[in-house]
């Protein structure tokens, strides 16, 4: 029993950090949605413990994604396209930094076992970066502000850079899968880690980039026209 109550506090801090990068990367207030948070981080929580006691393990990290996604379009009444990048990069963001670590704590360790204390300690230490980066990113006043947070937008999915965005987004969800069960499967083996780290870096600096296109054309709109 203690050990399902250690999970589910650790997975809680987990989803509290990758919170905090997805609110820090698109300027979100986390203080409007305080008690949204705390309902997704247990139920999530739960969710995951209920999956790894079934041998679910595998599809743990895809099925919370989604659930995510579903939760931000519905709960925290973001667009749909919305939802799903903001918890898309926000859950690569965490996933680079804790498959680094990962790969920097099998460098010096054999194993790193599922529910044991070094992955706890993996854990934590992914949140606490995630913390710090997000904290960085608001300090700096960096991030994205197409995604309006007041109430939800319409849009237009036959728009190009929507349309590229959904398609980065699909496949970026269908990549971090695969990586996952790699992650899974072969948790102890350095070269598979620094693989998925690489693949995971690269969607999340696709999604990153086309982030920026729509935040430049945001802004466009926006300037006056002078002749």
């Amino acid at each position: 029993m203690l050990n399902y109550l250690i999970f589910i506090l650790v997975s809680c801090v987990e989803y509290l950090g990758i919170f905090a990068l997805m609110f820090s990367a698109f300027k979100i207030n986390y203080r409007w949605y305080i008690a949204e948070m705390l309902f997704v981080c247990i139920s999530l929580s739960c969710v995951s413990l209920v999956m790894r006691e079934n041998e679910l393990t595998m599809y743990t990290a895809f099925t919370q994604m989604l659930l995510w996604v579903l939760i931000s379009w519905l709960l925290f009444r973001f667009n749909l396209l919305h939802a799903a990048v903001i918890t898309v990069v926000g859950y690569l963001s965490y996933a680079v930094i804790q498959y680094f670590i990962g790969w920097v704590m099998l460098l010096f360790i054999p194993s790193l076992e599922h529910m044991s204390l070094m992955m706890s300690v993996l854990a934590l230490s992914s949140a606490l970066i995630a913390f710090v980066v997000a904290y960085y990113v608001r300090l700096r006043n960096w991030g994205f502000s197409f995604v309006p947070a007041e109430q939800p937008s319409r849009v237009k999915y036959r728009d190009k850079d929507n349309l590229y965005l959904l398609i980065a987004i699909s496949l970026a969800m269908l990549c971090f899968f695969v990586t996952f069960v790699m992650f899974i499967s072969y948790n102890n083996n350095t070269q598979v880690i620094l693989i998925t780290l690489l693949t995971v870096f690269v969607n999340l600096a696709i999604l990153i980039y086309l982030s920026t296109k729509m935040e430049i054309r945001k802004y466009s709109k926006k300037r006056p026209y002078v002749k």
